[in-house]
């Protein structure tokens, strides 16, 4: 194998915070979708690879899920209607308070319930915010470098794929000790290209805020 073309798989210490472990140079951290330092143009959704049934929906995604157990739009799922909270599913609702993410009713599992959702929350956009270095990941091998950056998160009403917002967000997420989080747990690059650079993530506490007045809206 070239050295060129060997892909290096590197592991650090463990994520934190709700996104933000993404390359800036087109490669992928284990823990986010990669983008590089321009606002990302996300593929056409094509199917939902949790049941391998081909999506009828057209709605562009980043960080959706790889893994959706529906597709978009849903008929099944629940109209942007009626009293808070209107519940959320996609893979950016882990981060989201529970009592907002339509899981299985019974929590006997972490399954998502469709027909109790309404709202599909992805993250469909990053781009770097400044050339200001926040940190050196150290625990890397390589190291990578750590940047700020502002996220796009898309809010669709799932039975339709009407898109019903999209709020960006700067990153701010920080540990303890105030350093930026976002160092990435692993990643792949390849040898000869140079190690990507990474993005601070975003707290659960700021997308939570951000998302309150569309998940709490009295309609």
């Amino acid at each position: 194998m070239s050295v060129r073309t060997a892909v290096v798989v590197v592991t650090a210490w463990l994520l934190l915070g709700v996104t933000g472990c993404t390359a800036s140079n087109g490669t992928s951290s284990s823990a986010a979708s990669a983008a590089g330092p321009e606002a990302s143009t996300p593929p056409p959704r094509s199917g939902s690879a949790g049941t391998g049934t081909p999506s009828t929906g057209t709605l562009p995604y980043l960080d959706c899920g790889d893994a959706l157990e529906f597709t978009s739009p849903d008929p099944a799922a629940a109209p942007y209607a009626g009293p808070p909270p209107h519940l959320t599913v996609g893979e950016a609702t882990s981060s989201l308070p529970r009592e907002w993410v339509a899981y299985d009713k019974a929590r006997t599992r972490w399954d998502w319930e469709v027909p109790r959702a309404q709202l599909l929350v992805c993250e469909t956009g990053v781009r770097k915010r400044g050339d200001t270095l926040l940190r050196e990941c150290t625990d890397t091998i390589p190291n990578v470098d750590l940047y700020a950056a502002t996220y796009t998160f898309t809010v669709y009403e799932l039975k339709t794929g009407r898109q019903v917002a999209a709020v960006e967000i700067d990153s701010d997420s920080v540990d303890p000790k105030g350093a930026a989080v976002g160092c990435p747990a692993a990643f792949t690059y390849q040898v000869g290209q140079g190690a990507p650079s990474f993005y601070q993530a975003v707290s659960e506490e700021t997308l939570t805020e951000r998302l309150r007045p569309l998940v709490m809206a009295a309609l």
